[in-house]
């Protein structure tokens, strides 16, 4: 359980008008004038993910990984808690259908 960033490199280039969601959320974003989320490159989108956590992209050359701790973390099964009022997870949401979103009857 010890917590690391991944690269992950195109495997193939694509074929016909495919594109990656970097590409797609970019071109997207150039069009709606949202410059800061317009990325020209996958090293682009990698570097700017990476600001302020002391990793580079140069890190991942010898494994495609980066440790994010020098120790596992773990939690122990008594703090695990949901966002919910029973602190588990429900099937069956109260809060849903007292906003109006009955439970269906599957």
């Amino acid at each position: 359980m010890k917590p690391y960033f991944f690269v992950r490199h195109r495997a193939a280039e694509p074929r016909f008008d495919t594109r990656s969601d970097w590409e797609i959320i970019s071109g997207l974003a150039k069009r709606l004038g949202l410059e800061a989320l317009a990325f020209n490159s996958a090293e682009e989108v990698w570097n700017f993910q990476l600001e302020g956590t002391g990793v580079t992209i140069r890190d991942f050359e010898a494994t495609g990984m980066v440790p994010l701790s020098k120790d596992p973390k773990y939690r122990k099964v008594d703090e695990l808690k949901f966002k919910t009022p029973s602190g588990k997870i429900e099937v069956i949401s109260k809060k849903l259908e007292t906003a109006g979103l009955p439970r269906s009857n599957l």
